[in-house]
C-alpha cells in the first residue's frame, strides 16, 4: 500500500510524471488553510516555545511561496521522502530570506538559530540529519556536529549561505542529498523513516527573522547541475 501511495504521489505533486522528478511546490493549492500548513506536512515544535507562522504568498509575476515567520520561536516541518533518495538523489529548491535572527551563530550553542534550515534526516524519536542552513553570523563553508534533545537529535550542518548574500534575493540550491545522508549513516542509504524538513528558529536570539521557500525537488542523477 505505502509504495502504491509514493507512485500515485510522484504522479500528481507539481504536475510531473513519475520519470521526471518528485517536485514539492509551496502555493495556495497544497495549503491546509484551517491547519496553517502545507498539506501532508507536518509541524514539529518545542515545548513552551512558540512556533512559527506559515502562509502563501503570491509575488507580482503570480509565482507563490511559502513565507515563514519566526518571532521568538522555533519549529519545524516535515515531509516523508521514504525511498525517494534511491531514485531521486539530487536535491534542489529555491529560498530567499526577508530578515534574520539578529547576531545567530550555529558555531554558539547560545546563539544556534538559523531563519531557514533544510534537513534530510532518518529517524523517529532518535533523529539524524544532514542540515542545509541559511546563517546569519556563521562564515559560508562552516560546518559541524551538533546533538539537541538530550543527545536524541543528531546534526551534521553545514553554513551554505549567510548575511552577506543579503536581503529578498531568490538563490536555488542543489545537493546530492543521498550520499551527504548515507555518509552519516555509515555508508547505508537508509529507506524508511526518512524525511525532507524545513527548520526555522528565533528562540535563542529573541529576534524576528522570515523567509520563503518556492520548492523543493528530487531528481535522478543525469540533471544533477542542470537548474532552471
Amino acid at each position: 500500500m505505502k509504495r502504491l501511495l509514493f507512485s500515485l504521489l510522484l504522479a500528481a505533486v507539481g504536475g510531473l510524471s513519475a520519470a521526471d522528478s518528485l517536485k514539492l511546490e509551496f502555493n495556495r493549492k497544497n495549503f491546509d488553510e484551517s491547519e496553517q500548513l502545507p498539506k501532508q506536512w507536518a509541524l514539529k515544535g518545542k515545548l513552551f516555545t512558540k512556533k512559527p507562522t506559515y502562509e502563501i504568498v503570491r509575488s507580482k509575476d503570480g509565482q507563490e511561496a511559502l513565507r515563514i515567520q519566526v518571532d521568538r520561536a522555533t519549529g519545524t516541518i516535515l515531509y516523508d521522502i521514504s525511498g525517494v533518495l534511491q531514485k531521486y538523489p539530487i536535491m534542489r529548491w529555491k529560498w530567499r530570506v526577508l530578515s534574520l535572527p539578529k547576531n545567530a551563530d550555529g558555531r554558539d550553542p547560545d546563539r544556534d538559530d538559523q531563519v531557514l534550515g533544510i534537513y534530510v534526516g532518518v529517524g523517529t524519536i532518535s533523529t539524524n540529519s544532514r542540515a542545509y542552513r541559511w546563517e546569519t553570523e556563521t562564515p559560508k563553508g562552516a560546518s559541524g556536529d551538533v546533538r539537541y534533545g538530550g543527545g536524541m537529535v543528531k546534526v551534521n550542518w553545514s553554513c551554505l549561505r549567510n548575511k552577506t548574500d543579503g536581503l529578498g534575493k531568490w538563490y536555488t540550491e542543489e545537493v546530492n542529498a543521498a550520499e551527504d545522508l548515507k555518509k552519516i549513516c555509515g555508508g547505508t542509504l537508509p529507506e524508511k523513516d526518512v524525511a525532507v524538513s524545513i527548520s526555522s528558529n528565533s528562540q535563542y536570539t529573541k529576534s524576528k527573522a522570515a523567509a520563503e521557500i518556492e520548492y523543493i525537488e528530487f531528481l535522478p542523477l543525469e540533471k544533477a547541475g542542470k537548474a532552471k
